[in-house]
């Protein structure tokens, strides 16, 4: 006769954060710790593991048969892209699972991706020195579109009021509502993005020209021009995205005649013409 022999199975992988948001755990991505997993199988057996802080779970000792994980979704993340890439043990596969076991099998496949929707903003500023820094007591500018394009085609266009407010919803392409809106001085912010690359472009009102970019040392507070692009990392907050903005000043009067030697001008003494006058301009730095 022969006998036949049952050995237990195992099941376990990673809960990580997705610091891309591209649904592929790579290396440097961080796990997520807490997370309770419960598994379910036969006979009406679950059980529940909490992730350690690496982000890994394992469950051993498992009957061969079918059983389905589900993980929870923490407050404030959101779930990554399912079944991206061509690594079964690298993608994520989302909050619940359902799979075979055999006897002594070893299934380390069953992973979760989460993302924290990330978040950039800063001001758009009139530059009354023309330093390329805002300075304090430097006000807000009203009329500045700023559009922000991302990921999967995602775009939205917003405009500061007279207070340099704004506020709009954002259908992010995971299904996810952003939100942009500008404060008081010309701060504007767009949040709840997922991580990727972005672009902002400022279409500033007529008759002003863009500061100076890249003055001073403080990414802050310096001017950016009316375009920049750059990455967004899970839960990442941006707020180095600036715009100064300047407006020509004029400059003007009379070269005169001081019949009297005054230095005032009288109704009766008449203009010079044909003087030649030449402007000189210095750098707010002198």
């Amino acid at each position: 006769s022969v006998l036949g022999v049952i050995q237990s199975a195992a099941w376990g992988d990673f809960v990580v954060e997705d610091v891309d948001g591209d649904g592929i755990h790579e290396p440097g991505e961080p796990g997520v710790d807490g997370v309770e997993v419960t598994i379910a199988g036969p006979n009406g057996f679950t059980e529940t593991v909490t992730t350690d802080e690496n982000g890994n779970y394992e469950f051993t000792g498992l009957p061969p048969g079918e059983y389905t994980v589900t993980f929870p979704q923490p407050d404030g993340t959101v779930l990554s892209p399912t079944g991206e890439g061509g690594d079964p043990e690298l993608d994520s596969n989302g909050l619940s699972t359902t799979f075979t076991l055999e006897s002594n099998a070893t299934n380390t496949s069953i992973d979760l991706g989460l993302f924290t929707p990330a978040s950039v903003g800063d001001v758009v500023f009139q530059d009354l020195d023309l330093d390329g820094i805002q300075d304090p007591g430097e006000p807000g500018v009203e009329g500045v579109e700023v559009t922000i394009t991302g990921p999967n085609d995602f775009t939205d266009t917003v405009t500061t009021d007279e207070n340099g407010n704004y506020e709009v919803s954002i259908s992010g392409p995971v299904g996810f509502t952003a939100t942009s809106s500008t404060y008081e001085y010309g701060n504007f912010v767009f949040t709840d993005l997922e991580p990727g690359e972005y672009t902002i472009t400022f279409t500033p009102p007529p008759g002003t020209a863009a500061s100076p970019t890249g003055a001073g040392s403080d990414p802050e507070l310096d001017s950016n021009g009316l375009s920049s692009t750059f990455t967004l990392g899970s839960d990442e907050t941006n707020t180095s995205v600036d715009l100064g903005l300047v407006t020509p000043a004029s400059l003007g009067d009379t070269v005169f005649e001081d019949l009297n030697g005054t230095g005032v001008q009288d109704p009766d003494e008449p203009g010079v013409a044909g003087v030649e006058v030449v402007p000189v301009h210095r750098s707010p730095a002198g």
